[in-house]
């Protein structure tokens, strides 16, 4: 843990960049299931 610690601290720019990345990504995909499941539930009924 505190390797891990210290290595996000050697490189915090590519670390932040590398969370925001992975937290964007991860919003989309979110997001767009929401979409779909709305759009097959307005199809459904």
């Amino acid at each position: 843990m505190r390797n891990h610690l210290f290595a996000a601290l050697h490189t915090p720019s590519v670390t932040l960049r590398r969370h925001k990345a992975a937290a964007a990504s991860s919003r989309r995909s979110l997001a767009l299931s929401t979409t779909n499941r709305q759009t097959a539930s307005t199809i459904a009924d």
